[in-house]
């Protein structure tokens, strides 16, 4: 049974938010506490937004496509097996340089503006 406990903590072992937290530390060093705050915000609606646009639209789609939810966990596992080989994979290669954060970073590199 799939309970809110359970998503949350397969939310938290695959997704790894706690992840973003140095880099959002790194770019927000030096801005005041004001700045952050409205950059945590932008970030968490952004997220909100993508994310129920994605359940929004994947519900109609698999309805449409009529494709079962066993196809999806398939799917799903095959995603998640390659994303952890590829982390995996990443032990071996040299350390890139770090660059320079920019001074007003942005929260989504967005293709279009909203009207």
């Amino acid at each position: 049974m799939i309970t809110p406990a359970f998503i949350f903590t397969v939310f938290m072992l695959t997704l790894g938010p706690i992840k973003v937290i140095p880099a959002f530390f790194v770019m927000t060093e030096g801005q005041t506490p004001e700045a952050v705050r409205g950059l945590a915000l932008k970030g968490t609606m952004a997220a909100t937004v993508v994310c129920l646009a994605i359940a929004l639209a994947m519900s109609s789609m698999t309805a449409s496509w009529r494709v079962s939810t066993d196809d999806l966990r398939i799917a799903g596992g095959i995603l998640l097996f390659l994303a952890s080989r590829e982390m995996i994979g990443q032990f071996n290669r040299p350390a890139l340089p770090l660059a320079v954060p920019p001074k007003r970073p942005a929260v989504a590199p967005w293709p279009f503006r909203p009207l």
